[in-house]
C-alpha cells in the first residue's frame, strides 16, 4: 500500500496530467511491477465502497427497497462488484488499445486510471457521507453527485487525453488514428458504459443472493 508521500506525489502528478502536462507521468511508476501493483489501490478505495455499501442499505431499509437479507453476502457481493469493475476496464482496453493505435499508452493509461480512482472514489462518498451524517435528504444526496459526474468525467477526460498525447519513446507502434479529443472522448464514455454495466449486473446479483 502506498504511504502519505506516495499518495501526495500521485496526487500532484493526477493534477498536472488534468492540466494538460505530460510531464506529470514522470511522477508515476511506469514500469510493469508499477502497473500490477497500481490495483492495490483497490484496497485503498475499499473503505469508501462500505461506506456506500452502508448507506444504501440504510436508504433501502428507509425507503422501504428490497434489499438483501444478508449484511455480510451483500458486503462481499458489492466488494466483488466494485474489484469487477477494477478489471473489466483494463482487460478491454488491451484490445481497444491496439486498434486505436495506443498501445504504447496502454501501462501508462490504466496506471493513471487506477491511481484516479481514489480521488474520484472519494469525491463520489461526498454526497453518501452528507446523507449519511444528517446533512442532506435523499433528493439533495442525488442533487449533488449530478453535478459532480460532469465534473468526474471531464477530469478523466483531460487526464486521458494527456496520456494518450504524451510523447513516446522506444515504441515501435503505429500513431493513433484519431484526434486524441476524440480519443479521449471515447475511452471515457467506454469507462463509463462499463462501469454502468458491472453496477447493473452487481445489483442484479445482490437482489438475487
Amino acid at each position: 500500500m502506498p504511504n502519505l508521500s506516495d499518495i501526495a506525489r500521485h496526487v500532484q502528478g493526477l493534477i498536472e496530467l488534468a492540466s494538460g502536462r505530460s510531464d506529470g507521468l514522470s511522477r508515476f511508476d511506469l514500469s510493469i511491477a508499477g502497473f500490477w501493483r497500481s490495483f492495490a489501490l483497490f484496497f485503498l478505495c475499499a473503505p469508501f465502497y462500505l461506506l456506500f455499501i452502508a448507506v444504501q442499505r440504510r436508504i433501502g431499509a428507509e425507503q422501504g427497497f428490497s434489499m438483501p437479507d444478508s449484511a455480510v453476502a451483500d458486503v462481499i457481493v458489492s466488494l466483488l462488484g466494485n474489484g469487477a469493475g477494477w478489471v473489466a476496464f483494463p482487460a478491454a482496453m488491451v484490445f481497444l488499445a491496439r486498434v486505436a493505435g495506443l498501445s504504447a499508452s496502454y501501462v501508462p493509461l490504466i496506471i493513471v486510471y487506477n491511481w484516479s480512482a481514489v480521488p474520484i472514489t472519494v469525491m463520489q462518498t461526498i454526497p453518501i457521507l452528507l446523507y449519511g451524517l444528517g446533512l442532506a435528504d435523499l433528493a439533495g444526496a442525488s442533487l449533488i453527485s449530478l453535478m459532480i459526474l460532469p465534473l468526474l468525467l471531464w477530469y478523466l477526460w483531460r487526464v486521458t487525453r494527456t496520456v494518450i498525447a504524451a510523447p513516446k519513446t522506444g515504441q515501435g507502434t503505429a500513431p493513433p488514428k484519431t484526434s486524441p479529443d476524440g480519443l479521449a472522448a471515447g475511452i471515457v464514455g467506454f469507462h463509463l458504459f462499463l462501469s454502468l454495466c458491472v453496477e447493473l449486473l452487481t445489483s442484479v446479483v445482490r437482489q438475487g443472493w
